[in-house]
């Protein structure tokens, strides 16, 4: 298995000292790829950080768990009903 550390698009910008093959323009099977996904559900997970405080652990793992599944159901849907208008 390789693995590969991009910079997403909208970062790569600021990246000017940084070598070219964190760029993922550089990459054909990057093209179509969200490079800011990660962001983006980061930015959804801050939703829950005031709640998660209170949490013990366990319950913090159950709650991140169920709240991914949902943005990942959301996500999927959203996918499905993009592909039915076309």
């Amino acid at each position: 298995m390789t693995t590969r550390f991009c910079v997403d698009r909208f970062h790569w910008l600021d990246h000017k000292a940084c070598s070219q093959a964190f760029n993922p323009e550089m990459y054909e099977h990057m093209k179509s790829v969200n490079t800011s996904a990660a962001e983006q559900f980061h930015a959804k997970l801050k939703k829950i950080r005031e709640q998660a405080g209170y949490m013990r652990l366990e319950t913090f793992m159950e709650y991140v768990r169920h709240f991914t599944y949902v943005i990942n159901v959301e996500t999927d849907n959203i996918a499905y009903t993009q592909a039915q208008l076309k």
